[in-house]
């Protein structure tokens, strides 16, 4: 059963084909292929995803193509319960991404890319966020996150909580967003994305945003707030991880999930790590269908 929350989402959808090879990634020498599979992906789609799979009533705003790799992706989003999808589409080919994962899950990705730029906040996505309880940026480009930063500070209406869920390129290039950092809730990201941030920018939370996360898989997670870090052990260590794709995904769902029924960062923590390395014994998008997130904070599901 879907909880009351109702969570925006916006971001990237596109089709990833992994490719897990046998050994080591090098720069030279050919690697034997152990594993292969295609699935819907990108960030946007995957906090749907995972959010929808923790029990929320979330609604996706993303972009699409017009070819049969949008045919893929749409299914994926009709099949999820708990998840509906606005799509503006393009008359060309839908963007996807090719990872390389070695045995240690080091990987590289190549990726076109050339639609999600053009998503723009039409009236559609304005007057549906005026009713969400949390909005989740993604890793569209930062022009794009500014603009609906804008928008949310020029409205008159309720804004909700605003989580950013950036990659390594939005952190690389986040000095655009610096004025409008105080309508940020929330950021979770990686360590490495983090440390990518604050050279760019500082300490978020010096400049308006109320508390960060940065994980580091089995290092445990860091919480940052008003200048100050706190660290967090990891609370379920995987000895040999299935795929880590997604895992920071998975990881930001179940934190947002339990921060908005329990408003304590520290109870957030123990489901996003939890569901996070549960996520690394599944492979892509297919994220946990578990409510133990929430009984873990001590909410006490219907079902």
């Amino acid at each position: 059963m879907a909880s009351n929350m109702a969570i925006t989402v916006v971001g990237p959808s596109y089709l990833d084909h992994t490719i897990r090879v046998h050994g080591t990634l090098s720069l030279d020498g050919s690697r034997h292929i152990s594993q292969e599979y295609k699935h819907a992906g990108g960030t946007g789609l995957c906090y749907g995803i995972a959010l929808a799979r923790q029990g929320n009533a979330t609604t996706l705003f993303s972009v699409l193509g017009n070819d049969t790799i949008a045919h893929t992706i749409k299914n994926s989003v009709d099949n999820e319960a708990n998840l509906q999808a606005v799509w503006q589409q393009r008359a060309q080919a839908s963007d996807y991404a090719v990872l390389l994962l070695d045995e240690d899950n080091h990987k590289c990705v190549a990726s076109r890319k050339e639609i999600s730029g053009s998503w723009r906040a039409d009236s559609t996505f304005l007057d549906h966020i005026a009713s969400s309880k949390a909005l989740v940026l993604t890793s569209f480009d930062n022009t794009i996150v500014l603009a609906i930063l804008r928008s949310l500070t020029k409205s008159n209406t309720r804004k909700p909580f605003v989580m950013w869920a950036p990659h390594f390129n939005n952190c690389a290039q986040a000095r655009i967003l610096e004025p409008m950092l105080p309508a940020i809730d929330h950021i979770t990201l990686s360590q490495e994305e983090y440390d990518r941030l604050h050279q760019e920018i500082g300490d978020p939370t010096k400049k308006g945003v109320k508390s960060v996360t940065a994980t580091c898989g089995k290092e445990g997670v860091a919480l940052i707030q008003n200048g100050h870090t706190n660290r967090f052990e990891q609370l379920l260590s995987i000895e040999k991880p299935l795929d880590t794709n997604g895992a920071g995904e998975a990881f930001g769902a179940a934190f947002l999930t339990a921060l908005l029924q329990t408003n304590d960062h520290h109870h957030a923590i123990l489901a996003g790590s939890f569901v996070g390395a549960m996520h690394t014994e599944r492979l892509g998008s297919d994220f946990p269908r578990i409510r133990f997130a929430r009984r873990l904070v001590g909410y006490n599901d219907e079902q």
